[in-house]
């Protein structure tokens, strides 16, 4: 097991969030791939399959197209990676049923990633929604 190359790949799975990503997510992460939301995002579930995960990445560049994504730290051991990240963004679309409100923001997040036969096959998520919400003007 490479733990450099595990690092890398959970490196390019949080790059499909970038707003300029043209990777193919299909590429390096697993038919079978559960992506667990802490706090959900999509429907009320924290259990997303590949293509309901697709989805989301889908509104969320549409949401944000600007989006940057900053690696902070990287713990890798095993078949895991450990990422905490930073996302900026401009919200110019839609997002979680609410209208653009043209305002950059900053949040972030850990993501674990379970990563088995050179694929991403799970991945934890835990992030900022309270900040990003806040910072977008949709709470106080």
């Amino acid at each position: 097991m490479d733990l450099d190359a595990n690092k890398a790949l959970s490196r390019r799975m949080l790059g499909l969030w970038a707003g300029n990503s043209t990777d193919d997510p299909r590429a390096f992460i697993s038919e079978d791939y559960v992506n667990r939301q802490e706090p959900y995002v999509a429907d009320g579930s924290n259990n997303l399959s590949l293509e309901r995960w697709l989805k989301v990445l889908e509104g969320h560049r549409a949401a944000f197209p600007d989006c940057e994504v900053e690696i902070l730290l990287q713990i890798a051991e095993h078949d895991k990676v450990a990422t905490r990240w930073r996302f900026h963004g401009t919200n110019l679309g839609e997002y979680l049923g609410r209208p653009p409100t043209g305002r950059r923001v900053i949040w972030t997040g850990i993501e674990i990633d379970v990563i088995r036969y050179e694929k991403i096959e799970e991945s934890w998520v835990d992030w900022d929604m309270h900040r990003q919400l806040k910072e977008l003007g949709h709470i106080a």
